[in-house]
């Protein structure tokens, strides 16, 4: 198949957004609630437990630490990696990892006053 540079053309200009100041900037959207795909995707390997943060910067260290051992020093790879965790918004990551650290809490306090209540 032949690669057809015109709709390549047309398929990126799409994803671009004047500005007032006649430059062209990419415009990012929202994803599934989140900043954008990337914070939403990264989110998804915290959120199925594979990983557990407390803060922005431990986020984004644990996911360097699985960098070093998985991604090449160069190359394709290596330049999606990058692109992709400079998009990553590491607060919004800490903040429902947070709010998900304090549901757990809640619901293991809740079920450890309703055993007690069975016992008495």
């Amino acid at each position: 198949m032949l690669f057809n540079k015109n709709l390549a053309k047309i398929g990126t200009m799409a994803r671009f957004k004047n500005c007032a100041n006649g430059e062209k900037t990419m415009k990012k959207e929202s994803y599934n609630g989140w900043k954008n795909w990337e914070t939403w995707n990264c989110r998804m390997w915290f959120d199925g437990g594979c990983f557990r943060c407390h803060t922005a910067e431990q986020c984004k260290k644990m996911v360097e630490e699985i960098e070093v051992q998985h991604v090449p020093q160069s190359g394709f790879l290596r330049d999606i990696f990058e692109s992709a965790m400079s998009e990553i918004d590491w607060q919004e990551i800490a903040d429902a990892e947070k709010e998900d650290n304090e549901a757990e809490e809640t619901e293991e306090t809740e079920e450890i006053e309703k055993s007690e209540e069975i016992e008495v």
